[in-house]
């Protein structure tokens, strides 16, 4: 998913908000960390702003499995 902000004008002392909305698969492998194993997930953000140094930063997100769906009378 690429979210681009275009031309945004951002109020001196203000920083910039995006929101913006994406979909992980559902057949993606959940995130997880076992002994020398791990698999993380990250949003990464670029930006490029006029006449200032270009910057880039990442997020870690959790992702976690589905939880399983319980069919009616099954107990808890």
């Amino acid at each position: 998913m690429l979210l681009t902000a275009k031309d945004a004008e951002i109020d001196h002392g203000h920083p910039l908000q995006v929101r913006g909305k994406g979909r992980i698969p559902l057949d993606a492998m959940h995130g997880f960390l076992l002994g020398n194993n791990k698999l993380l997930w990250r949003i990464e953000v670029k930006g490029d702003v006029h006449r200032w140094p270009d910057f880039n930063r990442e997020f870690a997100i959790e992702v976690r499995p589905e939880a399983p769906v319980r069919a009616e009378g099954d107990e808890a």
